[in-house]
């Protein structure tokens, strides 16, 4: 089954749940157990994708190699400190 699927069903477990005819204490123990799974669904559900994505640049980076750093010559920093003294 489909991520997105299983958050649809207990969505709709959810929405009607008060429809049911269940007591109320037992209502809103059921009510609150299906959002903490929903919540707890959908955070695994996003730490997988930052996974994925992690994943993803790992292996961009080993076809691409990582990007270099951008590198400043060390005369031209003193150059403007120096005219900065100045004015």
């Amino acid at each position: 089954m489909r991520k997105t699927t299983l958050l649809f069903i207990l969505g709709i477990f959810v929405f009607i749940t008060p429809l049911l005819g269940i007591p109320r204490s037992l209502k809103e123990y059921v009510v609150f157990a299906l959002g903490a799974v929903i919540t707890m669904l959908a955070l695994f559900f996003r730490l997988d994708e930052r996974r994925r994505e992690r994943k993803q640049e790992d292996l961009s980076h080993r076809e691409h190699g990582p990007s270099e750093p951008e590198t400043h010559p060390v005369g031209e920093h003193e150059h403007v400190q120096s005219a900065d003294r100045e004015q």
